[in-house]
């Protein structure tokens, strides 16, 4: 019989307790066949990547030969969930005068890799202030001459996609002080 283990993906035919071996298995996602792999002293595995967030059912049928008798695993419940990415943001100065440049800097990262090519919204308060978007490493920047002064408050966000949730920084501030004469 087939038995499915759903902690590591992994699967052993059995006849009794021996593994039978060197047999083909089906690997199924509901009625759909994915693939056809070979059993090692009855086990078998078989890795699957997951392209967008839906509910999957997994199942491993061995069709059964004049030897030993056919069988069908239980189905193996998988729920496919969006990555959430981490998101950060600095700045070179917190505290300059008017008519000095700063730049805020960041990276949206998932897993410690870098989400590249896409958009991030680069706020001030609740003004959109630019829609920046990230290098193939994750990183983005933008250079700000103070003009006025006052205190800013920055954050970054990422609007998400089919794969990775919503993200948004902590915000950054800068205190732009008067230049004096």
């Amino acid at each position: 019989r087939a038995i499915a283990n759903n902690s590591n993906k992994t699967a052993t035919l059995k006849t009794g307790t021996t593994g039978i071996d060197d047999v083909d298995v089906k690997i199924y996602d509901d009625e759909t066949l994915l693939d056809t792999v070979t059993t090692d002293n009855g086990t078998f595995s078989k890795t699957l990547t997951a392209s967008i967030v839906s509910s999957k059912t997994y199942k491993a049928v061995y069709e059964g030969d004049g030897t030993y008798a056919s069988a069908t695993s239980s189905d193996v419940n998988v729920t496919i969930v969006k990555r959430t990415p981490t998101i950060s943001l600095v700045t070179s100065s917190a505290s300059v005068t008017t008519g000095d440049s700063y730049t805020l800097s960041g990276a949206l990262l998932y897993n410690g890799s870098g989400l590249g090519s896409v958009n991030i919204k680069l706020y001030d308060g609740n003004t959109l202030l630019d829609t920046l978007t990230t290098g193939n490493d994750g990183t983005f920047s933008k250079s700000i001459t103070s003009s006025v002064a006052g205190t800013f408050s920055y954050k970054a966000i990422y609007e998400g996609d089919a794969t990775y949730n919503n993200v948004e920084s902590s915000i950054v501030n800068v205190v732009v002080s008067d230049r004096q004469s």
